[in-house]
């Protein structure tokens, strides 16, 4: 009751922004899915030559402990060898699901947006604040007191 009849901008814009920023993030994520590179990568039906650089990284930290005997060059033609087959069993175990890469490529990309939400909310709340402030001053909106009939519950 201390505060009923005070105006929180700032809790308003952040209720109200919330739903605007998810349907901006439902927009992008159907735009992604509509692009041409997400149609590629559903074409190629083999993993990004990153996925490869990964998988010879994760190889190269996992065999440094196992392959103290032997010399830089075997090392490196081992490395490789392992990190490549790795790469295509992948690829081909992944073969029957390429079909859906879009669709899941688009939801991650939602699923990434939404969890960084907070981000866009608190910017958009922090320009909406500015916004407001400068109409305010300007005297475009102004916050007047009025006086309001209530009822009360009496026992």
């Amino acid at each position: 009751l201390k505060e009923r009849n005070k105006i929180n901008m700032k809790r308003a814009l952040q209720f109200g922004l919330f739903p605007i920023v998810i349907g901006l993030f439902i927009m992008i994520s159907f735009a992604a899915y509509q692009s041409n590179f997400i149609n590629e990568v559903k074409n190629q039906k083999r993993l990004p030559t990153q996925a490869e650089v990964l998988i010879k990284e994760i190889v190269k930290s996992t065999s440094d402990i196992t392959l103290k005997g032997t010399t830089e060059t075997q090392k490196q033609t081992l490395i490789n060898q392992v990190s490549r087959e790795v790469f295509n069993q992948f690829n081909t175990m992944l073969r029957p699901y390429w079909q859906y890469a879009p669709p899941v490529l688009a939801f991650g990309l939602f699923l990434i947006l939404w969890g960084l939400s907070w981000i866009f909310v608190w910017l958009a709340v922090a320009i909406g604040l500015i916004i407001f402030g400068v109409l305010k001053k300007t005297q475009m909106v102004r916050i007047e007191e009025k006086e309001v009939k209530a009822e009360v519950l009496v026992i």
